[in-house]
């Protein structure tokens, strides 16, 4: 099981309580650009606690934190870009999460963990999910698609329509939305020009996943309703 280092949790609580302590001086753009290198886009308590820095510097400045987020990486350095983050994801920690998704999480809500599940071994999927919502706005080729793909954040996000949060559902359905919006008739045809049959079978399960998920959506100003759990298992594997 993953464990936070003593080292870092006492750094991260004591960053983030000098940062609560005077949100007027710490929520600028610089200053919470500081505390993405701690940040591991994980349940874990630590992370948890920055994540709630970072949504007060959203609320506290009424700028979009996906700003900062989107320069994000899981290894060392910075992404440029949405896409770069996205793609820096485990993958194997990103079907953990799809397989093992929090369904009583809410958007805004900081996870609650326990000592003998330190959350460490899940990506956040409020984080994940806004991240790859971002990145969904960023022109995309069909080759970085194979690469999102790869990255089984996809199965997040379809996870997400089981959840018993309407916000969390409305964030997976977007997510979806933008998929389908983002492979426009271009794309479609660069993939089927240039790519190997691997790919075609990639896109053709991207099209049943995002089908699925339209099947759910009654209206555009009406989150989804939530699915039964274990169809929505199948779908995620």
């Amino acid at each position: 099981m993953p464990t936070v280092s003593p080292v870092r949790a006492s750094f991260v609580h004591l960053l983030t309580a000098l940062f609560n302590a005077n949100p007027y001086i710490s929520c600028q753009p610089n200053f919470v650009e500081q505390l993405l290198p701690l940040y591991r886009g994980s349940l874990s308590m630590i992370d948890q606690r920055l994540l709630s820095s970072f949504l007060t510097f959203e609320s506290y400045r009424h700028i979009s934190v996906l700003s900062v987020l989107s320069a994000w990486s899981s290894g060392a350095g910075r992404s440029s870009r949405a896409y770069e983050a996205v793609t820096s994801l485990d993958p194997g920690k990103m079907f953990a999460t799809a397989v093992c998704f929090p369904l009583r999480k809410g958007v805004r809500a900081v996870q609650e963990i326990t000592e003998n599940d330190d959350g460490s071994g899940l990506y956040d999927p409020t984080f994940v999910l806004a991240l790859f919502a971002a990145m969904t706005r960023e022109k995309l080729t069909g080759l970085d698609w194979v690469e999102v793909l790869r990255s089984n954040i996809l199965g997040v996000a379809v996870a997400a329509l089981s959840s018993r949060d309407a916000e969390m559902r409305s964030l997976g359905g977007y997510a979806l939305s933008k998929t389908v919006a983002s492979m426009d008739v271009s794309a479609r045809a660069e993939i089927q020009d240039k790519l190997t049959s691997r790919v075609l079978r990639s896109k053709r399960n991207l099209n049943w996943c995002t089908s699925y998920a339209s099947s759910v959506t009654p209206s555009p100003n009406l989150p989804p309703r939530s699915l039964d759990r274990q169809a929505n298992l199948v779908c995620r594997l």
